[in-house]
Parts: C-alpha cells; structure tokens; sequence
C-alpha cells in the first residue's frame, strides 16, 4: 500500500509516496521504498543513477540508492518502470542507442581484453553497429547488444559478458 514516507537526512530531503518492500540488487536481497519513477525523481535522482535488479518475484526493476555516511546504510528506490519510460524517449535507431551509451560506465566481465570504463565519445555509427571510446579502449557494440544493455543492463557479446552501470 502507498504511503507518504519522509526522509530528512544529510543525503535525502524530501517526501514519497511508495511502498516499502525487499528488492534484489546487487546480489541479494534489500530494503527499499518502491514508488513510480516520478517520486523517486524527487529526491533528486536522474536516470543515469540507476541499477538493474529485480523485485522478489522477479519482475525486472530499475533501483536508485544513495548510501549516507552518518548512518551507514544505503537508501534504496525501486520502479518497474523501463528505462525508456523513465527517460520520455523511445530508443529506437541506433544513433539514438549510441548517444544514450555516452557517459555511461561499461564493464567487459571476461575476454582477451577487458573493458572497465566511461564511454567518453562515439567514434562512428553505422546501420546497425557503432564504436565508442571507452576507457582508452575502442569499443564496437551490435545495435543488439546495446539494446540488451539498455533493457536488462547486461549483454552478452563474442568478447564477453557487459554490464552497464
């Protein structure tokens, strides 16, 4: 059931109206506060903040924290809104992918040459394909595997696993 949950700390201001539940992030199970991404956003969130995860049901969910230094502990935010949804844009070509990787951290788990940082710029785009720079690394990804990124926060490619955060 929704309620208004009110934080006052040194990290979060503000009032939501969400639900507090357990999430599965990073692994295992959280506490946290699931609202619509319109709440969440109140706090000062933006859409690159996000996480992938899940609910306990396994409904896929996008998850904002912010850990607090006084008491130790992260607050966690959960939607089961799409990231789609949440940013007001269909990515639908794959320039609109390629300018959505920009600015995001991408981690190559695996392969002969590991990958472990921000896409910095967009070195060409074609139909279906495009190559970033990336942790002083070129980086080619399939119009697929960036929509994998985006949906889930994970691809598997013939270099190795990504993960985006």
């Amino acid at each position: 059931m929704k309620e208004p949950i009110t934080f006052e700390n040194s990290v979060l201001k503000g009032t939501v109206f969400g639900e507090r539940i357990t999430a599965m992030f990073l692994g295992g199970p959280v506490e946290a506060v699931l609202a619509p991404w319109e709440e969440i956003r109140k706090l000062g969130f933006e859409p690159r903040d996000r996480t992938y995860g899940s609910l306990q049901d396994g409904t896929p969910a996008l998850a904002f924290n912010r850990w607090d230094p006084e008491q130790h502990r992260d607050w966690w935010f959960v939607t089961t809104e799409s990231l789609e949804d949440i940013l007001g844009q269909k990515l639908r070509t794959t320039d609109d992918l390629a300018n959505w990787m920009i600015g995001n951290r991408v981690l190559v788990l695996g392969g002969m040459f590991p990958v472990d940082g921000t896409v910095t710029a967009i070195l060409g785009v074609t139909e279906h394909e495009a190559t970033f720079r990336c942790g002083g690394r070129r980086l080619r990804l399939k119009d697929t595997e960036m929509r994998d990124l985006v949906d889930k926060g994970t691809a598997e490619t013939p270099r190795g696993r990504l993960v985006i955060s």
